[in-house]
């Protein structure tokens, strides 16, 4: 058996309708490889969709971890198995191998097997030779494409195997605050745009979530983590039945050709401007949506260390910490938020030695200069305009 990769002109209605032409495998176990990747979900016996991005920016696309293992436990448990295709993350999401099912017509156990490894190495190659053909990346499309793939001969499994950094809309994460924006937001904002995947039903293995590559600035581990949890979030609310992350990263040497995919801006660590920072909402100094509890404790004292160390070589300084937020709720409930989230960060200093009496923490909510106007004409919030509003000001005096 030879995986067959599509011609261009093939059109995409005819590839699904080859799915319902083999039998479904029985469910079987998805047993270890090499990288000790074993899957938390079971097996589901339809169709298997493994959309791939052979794109810039990202490490070159690998079959292993848990996808290895599914299609070497589950694909090639036997001839007449479950289908398999291939989609490619881009642009404009495509069918890139038709599903088709391991075959074999060999009469002995042995020959069966060497087809089997025939197959498995023409997956191999398809899926490291995949390249994109059409600017920017939109692993949205390519789960919706690949949702409608793997539920046409029954409940099936999508596999992502992407960095997921999209620059597509609606979730184009090049716009400012969106990388770093409230995830629950970013889940709202694609489904009232109508682009949530369909996945009900369906079993969905998350790939290389978070691994760049040159010239794409590397995701911190708070970002990264940030961008797996949306991924994720996603996926669970467009339906999914269960949802897995291969926690192997991707280190594959960089694609470096194929269309440009826009570089997406990784803001750096907070610095003092003079003697004065603005604490953005990001992975770093960010919190929980409607709460004062950091997303990441650890992050939030390595971002606000070097403000620790000026006060304590400048003890006659004084500092002001003041909370703004974004536009929700009563006027208020946002000054309520907004001080204890100034309060949080003078918590951090105070562990790290500064005196208390020394900071003052105000909140204003959304009633300060510079802000961004972040509800839409239906009253709907803008999660890119909200996050810039999330912050808390630092001023030494």
């Amino acid at each position: 058996m030879r995986i067959r990769p599509l011609v261009p002109t093939l059109l995409l209605t005819a590839c699904l309708a080859a799915c319902g032409t083999a039998p479904a495998a029985t469910p079987s176990a998805v047993s270890g490889t090499a990288s000790g990747s074993t899957g938390a979900c079971p097996v589901a016996p339809g169709p298997v969709a493994i959309a791939v991005g052979g794109h810039r920016n990202a490490p070159a696309p690998v079959l292993s971890g848990i996808a290895r293992d599914l299609v070497t436990g589950h694909v090639l448990a036997g001839p007449g198995g479950p289908p398999l295709a291939l989609i490619s993350v881009e642009g404009v999401a495509r069918v890139v191998v038709a599903p088709q099912s391991f075959t074999s017509d060999a009469r002995n156990s042995a020959a069966v097997d060497r087809d089997r490894s025939r197959f498995l190495a023409d997956v191999d190659a398809a899926v490291a030779g995949l390249r994109a053909q059409t600017p920017e990346s939109d692993p949205l499309g390519a789960l919706a494409l690949a949702a409608r793939t793997a539920r046409a001969g029954g409940a099936g499994t999508v596999v992502l195997i992407d960095s997921g950094v999209q620059t597509a809309p609606p979730l184009d994460l090049r716009e400012p605050g969106v990388l770093d924006a409230d995830i629950g937001d970013l889940v709202g904002h694609v489904r009232r745009t109508g682009a949530l995947p369909d996945l009900t039903g369906l079993t969905v293995v998350l790939v290389g979530i978070g691994d760049t590559a040159d010239p794409q600035t590397p995701l911190d581990t708070g970002r990264r983590a940030h961008l797996v949890a949306l991924w994720r979030a996603i996926v669970e609310a467009g339906g999914a039945a269960c949802v897995d992350v291969d926690p192997v990263p991707t280190t594959s040497a960089p694609v470096t050709d194929g269309p440009d995919v826009g570089v997406v801006e990784v803001p750096p660590l907070p610095a003092l401007d003079g003697d004065r920072l603005v604490l953005p909402d990001d992975a770093t100094v960010g919190f929980r949506p409607g709460s004062a509890e950091f997303r990441d404790p650890a992050a939030a004292r390595t971002a606000l260390g070097p403000i620790a160390d000026r006060l304590r070589a400048e003890p006659v300084r004084q500092v002001l910490l003041t909370g703004t937020t974004a536009r929700w709720a009563d006027a208020a409930a946002q000054r309520d938020l907004g001080l204890r989230r100034a309060a949080a960060v003078r918590a951090v200093l105070v562990d790290a030695g500064v005196d208390e009496h020394r900071i003052t923490a105000v909140g204003v909510g959304s009633e300060f200069p510079g802000y961004v106007d972040d509800l839409a004409a239906d009253g709907t919030q803008l999660s890119g305009p909200a996050a810039r509003n999330r912050t808390v000001v630092v001023e030494l005096r």
